[in-house]
This record gives structure tokens, C-alpha cells and sequence, in this order.
């Protein structure tokens, strides 16, 4: 109880801040909604924003310390300045904010909180294409798999697919994907809101893809 109250406690101090910074950024005003992500972040954390992305995922757990209530914090930061950047069209920081939130999230997928699963599909949806880590995108596929998001895994295949060029292993994660999906539940199979026929369909798609 006393860690849920801190956690809400923390998430609800950074929202203030994030929300009046993205005002600023709606207003124009991005350098001062820059300033104010990065500071309050600092102020609430302890920790400088700018040193955190530089660092690779176990080093940046490792920093936050394992905690939760600040690595969920670290996802709405970097949510909220991925967007100020991508307003002022600076699309490589966008890009850079978004997976570093996103794959601190997976990191950390484990936990199984609310806050940790919504900012996992939250961070994906924009950059989807834009993932270049394989290591990251088969955590991402085990995390749409444990929700039976059939169709959202099927995706993340489709992505580690271009990313690796076709690699034996890559094919044989969706040649495991589709026997699973066709020997499922129709329970199952209403819970991913997806169709035997329309798996079917797409189980073809993947097998033009692996031949080219």
C-alpha cells in the first residue's frame, strides 16, 4: 500500500508538470516546455534527463534503481517530450524519446502494472516501423502473446522480419505464431478479436514475405 501511494503520489506530481509543459509547447512556446519536462524531471527524480537517454536500457534501470514509481515517471516524461520534438518536426528526437521509454517499459514489463502496459501500447503505436532493436521487438512480441493481441504480434513479426532480413530464427517465431493462432480456442480467438480466416490470410502474406 505505502509503494501504491508513493507511485501515485509521483505520477501525479509529473503530470502536473507535463501537462502545463505541453500547454507551453501548444502555445508555441517549445524551449520553455523543454526546460520544464527536463528540470521538473530532475527536481522529482534526482536524476539529469539529458545523462539518462544516453544510457542503454540496463544502465538506465540501473540508475532509476529499480524504481517503480520513477520508471513509470521516466515513460510520461519521454512521451511528453517525444511530442514537443515531433511538433517542432524534430523527428530523430521524437523517434529517440519514444524507444527509450518504450523499451525501458518492456524492461520492465514483468511488474504487470496498468501504468506499465498502457505506456507500452502508448509508446508503440506512433513509432511503429521506426524499431530497429531485436532484442526489444521480441520482448514487445512476448508482452502483445501474454494479451492475446494476435493481430498487434503478428505485426511486431512482420517489423523483426525486416529488421533481421528473413534469419531462420525470425521465420521460424511466425511459422511458431501461426500453428499456435490456428490450434487456438474459438474462445481464444474472440478474446483477440481475430478470425481462423482471416489468420489464414495473413499466414499467406508471411509466407510471400519469407520467399522473396
Amino acid at each position: 500500500m505505502i509503494q501504491e501511494d508513493y507511485i501515485i503520489k509521483i505520477i501525479k506530481k509529473a503530470m502536473e508538470f507535463i501537462s502545463k509543459a505541453l500547454g507551453l509547447a501548444k502555445e508555441g512556446d517549445f524551449l520553455l516546455s523543454e526546460n520544464i519536462l527536463k528540470d521538473s524531471y530532475e527536481d522529482i527524480t534526482g536524476i539529469n534527463l539529458g545523462t539518462l537517454m544516453s544510457l542503454d536500457i540496463d544502465s538506465m534501470n540501473k540508475l532509476l534503481g529499480n524504481n517503480v514509481g520513477e520508471i513509470i515517471v521516466t515513460a510520461e516524461y519521454c512521451k511528453a517530450l517525444g511530442k514537443v520534438y515531433k511538433d517542432q518536426a524534430d523527428l530523430d528526437n521524437f523517434i529517440h524519446y519514444y524507444k527509450k521509454g518504450l523499451y525501458l517499459m518492456l524492461s520492465n514489463y514483468h511488474r504487470d502494472l496498468y501504468e506499465i502496459n498502457i505506456n507500452i501500447l502508448l509508446l508503440y503505436g506512433p513509432i511503429k516501423g521506426y524499431l530497429k532493436n531485436e532484442k526489444h521487438m521480441k520482448i514487445l512480441y512476448d508482452f502483445m502473446m501474454d494479451r492475446v493481441a494476435y493481430k498487434k504480434a503478428i505485426e511486431v513479426i512482420f517489423e523483426i522480419l525486416e529488421v533481421t532480413d528473413n534469419s531462420r530464427d525470425s521465420i521460424l517465431l511466425g511459422e511458431t505464431f501461426y500453428a499456435e493462432v490456428l490450434s487456438s480456442s474459438e474462445e481464444t480467438m474472440k478474446k483477440a478479436k481475430w478470425t481462423y480466416e482471416e489468420a489464414l490470410v495473413s499466414k499467406s502474406e508471411f509466407e510471400k514475405i519469407i520467399k522473396e
